[in-house]
């Protein structure tokens, strides 16, 4: 799989309508042939969960991929078809992005067909997640 280091359209054009970015995780989907695990963020009996729980979830689950590999998901939507069809959107907390107004966001993929077309967004932190949110990582002991 290729990716390009030259910085995406998406990600500059967050630098050119004054967002800051805060951390970014280095991509660890690159050349690999790893299948991914995808782990809902709201449990059962619960209706909703917020960003900071997010955020250590994905921690506690290694499941804490930025931005850049979000965008080599969308370019490369084939490392997505074993995506369970309950999956809706992915959550990518390794990149936090702060606007001057002090908003703050990460990006996620949104599911936008049937076909299982996905999409890159942005969502603010200043609301819960829901049903159909997910963390996404490497399958843990799998060969590639």
């Amino acid at each position: 799989i290729a990716f390009s280091t030259v910085k995406s359209a998406f990600y500059c054009k967050f630098l050119g309508f004054g967002w800051k970015l805060l951390y970014d995780t280095n991509p660890v989907l690159v050349g690999t042939k790893k299948k991914l695990q995808f782990f809902p963020v709201v449990g059962q009996g619960q209706e909703c969960i917020s960003p900071h729980k997010v955020w250590e979830l994905a921690g506690v689950l290694g499941a804490d991929l930025g931005q850049l590999d979000a965008e080599l998901l969308c370019e490369n939507q084939d490392m997505l078809a074993e995506c369970p069809d309950d999956v809706l959107f992915i959550l990518f907390p390794g990149t936090e992005w702060e606007h001057r107004n002090g908003a703050r966001l990460w990006p996620y993929l949104f599911r936008k067909d049937k076909e299982g077309k996905w999409d890159i967004y942005a969502f603010w932190l200043t609301v819960h997640f829901t049903k159909g949110y997910n963390l996404v990582r490497l399958e843990q002991g799998s060969l590639g």
